[in-house]
């Protein structure tokens, strides 16, 4: 059996600071030196917390011998896998949309 416990939910967490705008970050290309900004949406931080969280069950599983834990684990990864493929293709959608108004 696992141990349950209030986790840090970090997707939680930033989807209530804003759940109306999408999470923006700028980076600069080392190769070009241009600023480009990115677009991290919900299901891209849900996936990157589900398979931090599932990455940890698991971890914690294999460590206890909790296969049951350790499957929870897998499938938490599975389920983020899952999100970051829908933001993909909304990503996709949106890049679509965007080069059809130009």
């Amino acid at each position: 059996m696992g141990f349950k416990s209030a986790v840090f939910d970090p997707a939680v967490f930033a989807l209530k600071l804003r759940p109306e705008e999408p999470l923006r970050k700028s980076f600069v290309g080392w190769s070009t030196g241009q600023q480009r900004n990115t677009i991290m949406d919900r299901e891209h931080v849900k996936g990157a917390a589900d398979k931090a969280k599932g990455a940890i069950k698991e971890g914690a599983g294999k460590l206890t011998g909790d296969k049951d834990m350790e499957t929870e684990g897998e499938i938490d990864k599975a389920k983020g896998s899952a999100h970051n493929a829908a933001g993909d293709v909304k990503d996709a959608a949106r890049d679509a949309a965007d080069t059809l108004k130009k």
